[in-house]
């Protein structure tokens, strides 16, 4: 049955799935319906990972164990399957397209079908994504078997099942969702803001300053000029992505307007990554909060927050130095 607002789903075996290897994918027939098959290796660790900075590159060891896991999409459509995915049985088993970094699921407001995400280790061409009706996770025999492996990359924690806030009144006044961040020994609800371009509106909002991390302007522009008091930074994502330089003089630049009553929105064009990057870099640097805290406040109000897994491992790169 469609629902009003877009509900974010967890999988079965979300937590083994970060950090997996795809081993296979199919599509089979099931009466009326078609059926996805993906089979995988699932990564559990057995030890906390070690992050490294050697000659200016980060990077973390992983140590734990693969084990034998097998996901079913039921009543798939408008299946998007591309590039290394077509003939993903021709390539060679440690092959970087077989890599998870993670699985987005979510229920779209007005559809009754899960939307489903592939976010992989390959070329940029290379896609799945499809709606599925729903997802169970089904047995597949195996022995587990030990890996270690480096990594310049690392897996955000999932998102939360729950419903998308739509919440208009603050959309039209702000921007975006508020973020609770301290401020002088005291809690600003209204202070920080985050979002992307589908909750703006033509004029701009009630704030102080706005950063825009996207390649696309701020949707009030199209009536007008930038104002003085706001920032346009087109900034990448992935391999293009924000290294760690950038996101913190980005999150000093938001600090030093909150610090001094300024009420500031940061968006990017879907309010999932970049923007996420610059208020998780903000709060640590604010509160020494650790990356997974920082995530977690920004997400009880903007469940949608993910930074990107090249994002994530600078982030914690940045909270652990600060507790140092």
């Amino acid at each position: 049955m469609p629902i009003s607002h877009t509900r974010i789903i967890r999988i079965p075996d979300h937590k083994t799935i970060q950090g997996g290897r795809l081993d296979s994918l199919r599509v089979e027939t099931v009466g009326r319906r078609q059926d996805l098959v993906m089979d995988f290796q699932g990564f559990i660790p057995s030890k906390p990972s070690l992050m490294l900075m050697e000659q200016g590159i980060l990077y973390e060891r992983m140590e734990g164990y693969f084990i034998p896991r097998r996901l079913r999409f039921t009543g798939i459509s408008e299946l998007k399957q591309t590039g290394l995915y077509q003939n993903l049985d021709a390539l060679p088993p440690l092959h970087e397209a077989r890599a998870i970094r993670d699985i987005l699921t979510f229920r779209p407001a007005g559809q009754g079908g899960v939307f489903v995400i592939l976010i992989n280790s390959a070329p940029d061409d290379t896609e799945l994504e499809f709606l599925a009706r729903t997802i169970r996770a089904e047995p597949r025999k195996g022995r587990r078997e030990p890996i270690q492996f480096a990594r310049d990359w690392s897996s955000a924690p999932s998102m939360p099942a729950r419903l998308a806030p739509d919440t208009k009144s603050i959309y039209r006044q702000f921007g975006g969702d508020p973020i609770a961040i301290l401020v002088n020994g005291k809690i600003q609800k209204r202070r920080l803001f985050i979002g992307g371009l589908d909750k703006q509106g033509e004029t701009r909002p009630n704030v102080d300053a706005v950063l825009n991390l996207g390649e696309e302007p701020s949707r009030w522009l199209a009536s007008g000029p930038l104002d003085a008091r706001d920032r346009w930074e087109n900034k990448g994502e992935g391999r293009n992505g924000m290294s760690l330089e950038e996101i913190t003089a980005e999150a000093m630049w938001t600090l030093e307007r909150i610090n001094t009553g300024q009420r500031v929105l940061v968006h990017c064009v879907a309010g999932m990554n970049r923007s996420t990057t610059i208020c998780c870099a903000t709060l640590i640097l604010q509160e020494k909060l650790t990356a997974e805290q920082a995530l977690a406040r920004v997400r009880e109000r903007h469940p949608w927050a993910r930074p990107d897994s090249l994002h994530w491992l600078k982030l914690r790169w940045l909270a652990s130095a600060i507790e140092q």
